[in-house]
């Protein structure tokens, strides 16, 4: 991680990479990928999975409808046989503060789906800007490198004509051409790198993007940053924080369920000689299942989100110190070259190419003064 923010600062203390056209900012692209990406598709469904619950919470219970049809045998003497029909309507009614505890519990829960919603966006937001700053970084190496292999080149150039002339050895030369040889297989491995980096950008944004693109502010000037706090309002605490709301109110939802739903009803018989009308009223009676396993289970998932909430804590302040600490240092790495290293090896560089051209030093310290 550190050889990472120091190799980024120090391209960007260097020199950006090669000018490209229309650039574009983090912002653009983090938008490009919360349309484009399957997790604006999949956040999308969730949405409408738990809108439709919130619906389905507040609807009654559908009536029941039943028809009956029998056949009479009677066991007394002269009485003709019968063909009684009729049918019967029920309905279960809840309780209003059992319909109440569901409803409140299935907003719980989409308020909770859209927390984790936020949570994804961010998580999504965080791997564009991740990818953008990489894809910045090897661009701009691959930019570094490509002035290294141009100096390099310009420099094989002068040893050749310094060797036509007599004034540079064989091996001195071999030893240039070495060095141009290097620099080349270095840029385009840069290349490469810088390529790499722009199709897993892509692979963010919906592939998109075209050749040499320049993203404007992925590398800024890296300043000092205060001590950032702590994580109390980072969307993955807030996703739990919903979801332990929405376990809390299926308790109560389960807590009420408990409670024996009554069933009012309606009924009407016909045979041959009498018509029947009446009214039902039912009552549950709680003896096998008395929903102590429903409960039980919503009590439990609330320890469970409740855990994973204080590890989810412990965990992103962890990432948090350490991120604050690798960008302090590097700071402090870009302060110290910006302001002392980096003037002196460029004086280094240009007072030993000078001199190795006028043959008043020898090769060896130039290139130590340039790799410096």
């Amino acid at each position: 991680m550190r050889r990472d923010i120091l190799g980024l600062v120090g391209a960007l203390l260097l020199g950006g990479a090669l000018a490209a056209a229309d650039p574009v900012t983090v912002a653009e692209l983090v938008e490009r990928a919360q349309r484009t990406h399957p997790t604006a598709a999949a956040i999308a469904a969730a949405r409408a999975a738990a809108d439709a619950q919130v619906r389905q919470a507040a609807v009654w219970s559908n009536p029941e409808l039943q028809a009956n049809l029998g056949r009479t045998r009677p066991r007394v003497a002269d009485l003709d046989p019968d063909t009684p029909y009729g049918a019967s309507l029920s309905q279960r009614l809840d309780w209003w503060w059992a319909r109440s505890a569901r409803r409140d519990g299935a907003l719980a829960r989409r308020a909770a789906g859209l927390a984790a919603e936020a949570a994804a966006r961010q998580a999504l937001a965080g791997e564009v800007r991740q990818a953008a700053i990489a894809y910045a970084a090897a661009d701009a190496a691959a930019g570094l490198a490509a002035r290294e292999a141009a100096l390099a080149d310009e420099l094989a150039a002068t040893a050749v004509s310094r060797h036509a002339a007599g004034a540079l050895d064989g091996g001195e030369l071999a030893r240039v051409r070495l060095e141009a040889a290097q620099a080349g297989v270095r840029r385009q491995g840069a290349a490469r790198s810088a390529a790499a980096a722009l199709a897993r950008l892509r692979s963010w944004t919906g592939g998109e993007l075209d050749q040499g693109l320049v993203v404007a502010d992925a590398l800024p000037d890296p300043q000092p940053a205060a001590a950032a706090s702590g994580a109390g309002t980072h969307p993955r605490l807030t996703a739990l924080d919903h979801q332990l709301a929405a376990a809390g109110a299926d308790a109560e939802a389960a807590r009420a369920a408990r409670w024996p739903q009554l069933t009012l009803g309606a009924f009407a018989n016909r045979e041959a000689d009498k018509d029947t009308f009446g009214a039902t009223i039912g009552l549950d009676l709680p003896l096998w299942d008395r929903g102590e396993a429903a409960l039980a289970a919503a009590s439990a998932e609330q320890q469970r989100i409740s855990a994973e909430r204080r590890l989810a804590a412990l965990e992103l302040e962890r990432e948090r110190a350490a991120a604050q600490a690798a960008y302090d240092d590097a700071c402090a790495e870009a302060t110290a070259l910006r302001g002392t290293v980096l003037p002196l090896a460029a004086e280094a560089v240009r007072l030993r190419t000078a001199s190795w051209r006028a043959g008043e030093t020898p090769l060896s310290e130039r290139l130590e003064a340039r790799r410096a």
